[in-house]
């Protein structure tokens, strides 16, 4: 599910979620509420995450714990309609998502001011970090049978 996009409604704190390449409507809307800013959206599968970085400002990274992701899947009773399935805490900016697995490589968050936060992956179905990565090394992800199809290939 590529090319997602969040507009924040005219004033009426509604967040709507749609495809960028979709005339048809919205995928959902949901309210914002005080403790929760939409201000970024990733999708691994068929689950859109929600992210607010606002408010993290007030509090060191190491010590974040508040949950700033909503997670939002097909309703199992009507597959055209999304709900709410989980919201919790990401400690940092999602950079890309692992389009073969539930995980986002992120930046942690950092209010020093010249830079940012260390890189890490973060397992989503585990809801931590996953493993800390080396800031000058680049991340890429393949799919876990990526090989078998080449030698199928030859």
């Amino acid at each position: 599910m590529g090319g997602i996009c969040i507009h924040p409604g005219l004033g009426d704190r509604v967040v709507h979620v749609g495809k960028m390449d979709s005339a048809t409507g919205w995928l959902f809307s949901v309210p914002e509420t005080d403790q929760f800013n939409a201000e970024q959206v990733c999708t691994c599968g068929d689950v859109v995450y929600l992210l607010d970085h606002s408010a993290n400002g007030s509090e060191p990274s190491y010590m974040f714990s508040g949950k700033n992701c909503w997670a939002f899947a097909p309703d199992l009773k009507n597959p055209t309609k999304y709900i709410k399935i989980d919201e919790f805490s990401v400690p940092g900016m999602v950079e890309i998502t692992d389009p073969f697995s539930p995980r986002f490589l992120c930046h942690g968050y950092s209010f020093a001011p010249l830079g940012g936060g260390y890189p890490f992956l973060y397992d989503l179905s585990k809801h931590k970090v996953a493993t800390s990565l080396p800031e000058d090394e680049l991340v890429l992800f393949l799919d876990g049978d990526w090989l078998t199809e080449r030698l199928k290939k030859k």
